[in-house]
């Protein structure tokens, strides 16, 4: 357990920044900038390029799955999808970058439909609480 808290505490908020970096790693990516698109990649992934690819796939369900309150409120956070641990060993051990844009890209768009969903789930909620507050009698 202090394995996987420390692991925690070292995570980016991967769901709330890819959208910008994954667009850097991708232009890098079909430029063929194999050094920028490793480090693009790094800082999307974060402690993925710390980890064994078992231990992240054990985070990332237990972020799926664990009984903090998060869980129950329903707001947890979305890791970044799983084949961006597989993108950065490729690039790390020497990968093409350009062969590596199209897989950047289809994570980019993941993001941005993750980033849909949960403005759609924000705004959801608080005009439900404004409605609820609004049918509401005044004392």
């Amino acid at each position: 357990m202090a394995c996987r808290s420390q692991w925690r505490r070292t995570q980016n908020v991967p769901s709330r920044d890819a959208g910008p970096k994954s667009t850097v790693a991708r232009e890098a990516a079909a430029r063929g900038d194999n050094a920028a698109t490793l480090q693009a990649v790094e800082r999307i992934a974060g402690p993925a390029t710390r980890v064994s690819r078992e231990a992240y796939l054990d985070q990332r369900l237990y972020a799926y799955t664990s009984g903090d309150w998060s869980a129950q409120f329903s707001q947890r956070t979305r890791p970044v999808a799983a084949g961006i641990y597989d993108i950065y060993q490729r690039l790390k051990n020497g990968g093409d970058a350009k062969a590596e844009a199209p897989a950047i890209g289809a994570l980019e768009a993941e993001a941005r439909g993750n980033l849909t969903d949960a403005l759609f789930l924000v705004a959801g909620k608080l005009n439900q609480g404004a409605r609820s507050l609004d049918e509401t009698p005044l004392p």
